[in-house]
């Protein structure tokens, strides 16, 4: 595509509901990921990575899930992904 700029995107999908994986709201970035949206992007001539938050607990709790899965998680996947922008 002609004037299009390049961009460097990382997709972070954090697939939870209430500390539940996949169910409810959590259902929307696995969709957008079984429906091709990196692939997308990248038929775009973007340069595309992506990173699905998996929270590995042996007994779930709301709370415990929940905070680990949207903000202790994509804290670290954001200052990664920025830390690799800027080589």
């Amino acid at each position: 595509m002609v004037g299009l700029n390049v961009m460097h995107i990382h997709t972070i999908l954090v697939p939870y509901d209430s500390g539940h994986r996949g169910a409810r709201m959590g259902r929307g970035p696995l969709h957008f990921a079984e429906h091709g949206v990196s692939h997308r992007l990248r038929t775009g001539g973007h340069q595309v990575s992506e990173t699905t938050i998996d929270v590995p607990t042996a007994f779930p709790t709301e709370l415990g899930t929940s905070f680990a899965a949207t903000v202790r998680y994509p804290t670290r996947c954001v200052r990664w992904s920025r830390v690799a922008a800027s080589r």
